[in-house]
């Protein structure tokens, strides 16, 4: 027992020493408080808040996007800051920024559709490439759309509104009519070494089934129940007879036209033709092919036997420089062929004997000018062919695609122009020129926008003026990075981007008030730079924990004889020291454009594109006082990457949800800041937010939406894919104007209008952290 009462006692003296210097150690320890204050809104708004030092740097964000009502609030502050780091005792200042600035998607620029939003809305990936009219309904193909649909038609005397005619998972390339059945060529979306044909009936737009076609399932699960002439090689011509019961399916890999019985599939024959392309039949249930005759390109006229044999009957045009879409007329009077090279022309020609009747558009199109007119073509250019589509109406009046600008042109009979269908697809780069917010670039084509007009398609607000694209090399022609930025120099000449691939820098291009695009041999300095609206370069470097992120000025100081820019040596404009991954540290991205923004406080825009990985959620939007090593502010903190929930309303940077490729880019006008979130892969979808920042580092607000799930609303208000090209411009009343590409929900380039910028309030309150002691 005596054993057992020392260790008692000794327990109780270690228990009591322990107490004793816990005790000690903690008395004289000081303790912070929590700070009140209290703010007033004078009416009611959204406001974000935070805590800043004497010297203006954000060291807490309180909240963001919280609207209050009117009347006097208050708050606290619990004396840390946004690291949960206690701060020492001193004076503070609270801002709290109010606002009702409003964000409205006014609709889209350069798609000629009757509605913005909605399944009638003409939007694809990819251009027209095939249309055939039966009546008053033109149907129409417009290739890989991802696994979306490709086969539409619409209204001759409705032309603005689309309807879907089949299923998903093919991309149909080419058609033709019996004015019966509609026959679909193309290929798997997700293998092309998969090509088929598919019909579907005028009378219900439902699958046709044949007796002798096979069932045919799509690499993602779709199934086409009885389709054609099922191959590995790529179908480079469709044509059907109208009376007559053959098909035709030209196959230019393998020199061959394939001859199906066009009512129950069955194969009749193989016909040796070299290098068999577009192919349409006449009135009389006569062939005409184009093919390649002793080494040039050709059309030529066949009858066909009772056996599907081709027969010639002496009618040849071998005039042609690169002939590639191919009609007749329902009188069976004149045969069309779009003619593109040095040509870039619609030829007519006698059906009968093959004489030349006119030709329509200028001779070389575009290698001219770049002038957008309706009697000038674009099929192909410096870079290769494009293709085009020819379809003639019941009246003799015919739709022909122009490529090269994106539009289904309607002419006359007499070639006099009437209208036409226009939606740009896939389109990964826009601006607006610097210096001049009339001039809006989507990839080559410049629109000219007229402010004072609200936007439609219809009324003159936006107009197509100018397609810079036909002279610029395969070597520039990078589809993230075409005319970004365009700015107007001192020197009243304008000047534009193109990312040179072979040399990896920036090459800048001259956009002349008269001729073609002048490509320069002057580049901007290798590293990741931005031409600004002075003429000057800002260059960002690339950075990682533990080292400076420095960001450098190189002057516009003149012009040479031939009026290429010439800029100074660089100079160190800011640097500020990198301590943790949690920094917004740029990333390297042929997306992120806008490397080096400035506000007009002077503020640098540092913006990490990349999703947080790793449990590294930092913040992912900086700003560094110019001449500063410090920041001055950070924001946008990311969720972790485990997040899943609703897409963040307060401006944090989402980095859950299942996203691969998260932000886009950053923009600064003034004190404004605007920074994307296009959210590849979010949710298994997309999303368009841009996140609007004020320069003292606090959140103003938020709009765009957020992309709809497979079976959801087509063309949803706002919504556009990998909508990572972006520019902002101001009007002369003060509302700011945000514009975007869109990947394919509406095709056109998108514009938001920002207004009630005046209502932006920053209340500065005094605060004062103070510190208690406690002893014991």
């Amino acid at each position: 027992m005596k054993k057992y009462r020392y260790i008692i006692i000794a327990l109780v003296l270690g228990i009591s020493a322990l107490l004793f210097s816990v005790v000690s150690a903690q008395e004289g320890k000081p303790l912070y408080s929590s700070c009140t204050f209290t703010f007033k809104i004078k009416q009611t708004a959204a406001t974000s808040a935070g805590i800043f030092d004497t010297e203006g740097r954000l060291l807490k964000t309180l909240w963001s996007g919280v609207t209050y009502a009117t009347g006097t609030h208050k708050a606290t502050w619990d004396g840390t800051d946004d690291e949960g780091r206690p701060m020492p005792a001193g004076n503070y200042q609270v801002k709290v920024l109010s606002n009702n600035v409003k964000y409205t998607w006014e609709g889209v620029i350069g798609n000629t559709s009757a509605s913005f939003t909605g399944p009638t809305v003409h939007h694809a990936h990819e251009r027209i490439l095939g249309v055939a009219i039966v009546g008053n309904k033109a149907y129409y193909t417009t290739g890989f759309n991802e696994q979306g649909e490709s086969n539409f038609k619409f209204y001759t005397d409705k032309p603005q509104s689309r309807e879907v005619i089949s299923q998903k998972g093919i991309s149909t390339r080419l058609l033709a009519t019996d004015g019966v059945r509609v026959y679909w060529a193309g290929e798997d979306s997700f293998n092309n070494r998969r090509w088929m044909v598919y019909a579907t009936n005028v009378v219900d737009d439902k699958e046709t089934l044949f007796d002798h076609g096979t069932i045919m399932i799509t690499k993602h699960g779709n199934k086409f129940n009885s389709s054609l002439d099922t191959v590995h090689t790529k179908i480079s011509g469709l044509a059907v007879q109208k009376r007559g019961n053959f098909l035709f399916i030209a196959h230019q890999d393998i020199n061959e036209v394939h001859i199906l019985n066009k009512s129950t599939g069955s194969f009749i024959k193989n016909v040796f033709v070299s290098s068999p392309k577009a192919m349409c039949v006449d009135q009389q249930d006569n062939l005409w092919l184009i093919y390649n005759k002793e080494g040039k390109d050709v059309a030529e006229k066949f009858s066909i036997k009772p056996d599907g044999s081709l027969s010639l009957l002496h009618v040849i045009i071998n005039n042609l420089i690169q002939p590639l879409a191919i009609a007749v007329a329902p009188d069976n009077k004149t045969l069309l062929v779009a003619d593109a090279g040095i040509s870039q022309q619609i030829k007519a020609y006698n059906n009968l004997s093959g004489a030349v009747k006119w030709i329509m558009g200028e001779e070389g199109g575009y290698a001219q000018s770049p002038d957008v007119t309706n009697s000038k073509f674009y099929f192909s250019d410096m870079r290769g062919v494009l293709g085009t589509t020819i379809a003639f109406e019941p009246d003799g009046s015919f739709w022909i695609e122009d490529p090269g600008n994106s539009r289904l042109q309607h002419y006359s009979a007499t070639r006099q122009y009437i209208n036409r269908i226009m939606y740009l697809g896939t389109s990964y780069s826009c601006s607006v020129g610097l210096n001049n917010p009339t001039r809006l670039f989507s990839d080559y084509l410049e629109f000219k926008i007229d402010y004072l007009k609200h936007l439609k398609p219809d009324n003159g607000s936006w107009t197509l003026v100018k397609n810079w694209g036909y002279v610029v090399p395969a070597n520039l022609n990078d589809h993230n990075r075409r005319l970004i930025p365009v700015v107007t120099l001192r020197n009243h000449r304008t000047y534009g981007l193109l990312y040179n691939s072979s040399k990896h820098n920036s090459q800048v291009v001259e956009l002349p008030v008269q001729g073609n695009m002048r490509i320069t041999d002057v580049a901007l300095p290798s590293g990741i730079c931005q031409l600004n609206a002075d003429g000057s370069i800002t260059q960002v470097g690339v950075t990682k924990p533990g080292q400076p992120l420095n960001w450098y000025k190189y002057l516009l100081e003149g012009f040479d004889n031939v009026g290429n820019p010439i800029w100074s040596k660089s100079q160190l404009l800011a640097s500020v020291a990198i301590r943790t991954t949690l920094d917004p540290i740029y990333q390297p991205s042929p997306i992120n454009l806008h490397v080096a923004e400035i506000t007009s406080s002077g503020i640098i825009l540092a913006f990490n594109a990349a999703r947080s990985k790793n449990g590294n959620d930092g913040w992912h939007l900086g700003g560094v006082k110019a001449g500063n090593n410090q920041w001055l502010w950070r924001t946008a903190l990311s969720t972790s990457e485990n997040y899943s929930g609703n897409f963040p309303t307060d401006g944090k940077f989402d980095s859950g949800n299942k996203v691969r490729y998260a932000g886009s880019t950053s923009l600064a006008i003034g004190r404004n800041i605007f920074w994307g979130y296009h959210g590849e892969f979010w949710k298994n979808s997309q999303v368009n937010k841009w996140n609007h920042v004020y320069d003292d580092g606090l959140f103003v607000g938020q709009f765009g939406a957020i992309g709809p799930s497979p079976n959801g609303p087509i063309s949803p208000y706002g919504m556009a894919g990998n909508a990572y090209a972006a520019s902002v411009v101001k009007d002369n009343v003060g509302n700011l104007y945000l514009y975007h590409n869109d990947e394919n929900h509406h095709s056109g380039v998108h514009r938001w209008k920002i207004t009630n910028l005046n209502t932006i309030t920053e209340q500065t309150i005094p605060v004062q952290l103070n510190t208690t002691t406690q002893n014991y």
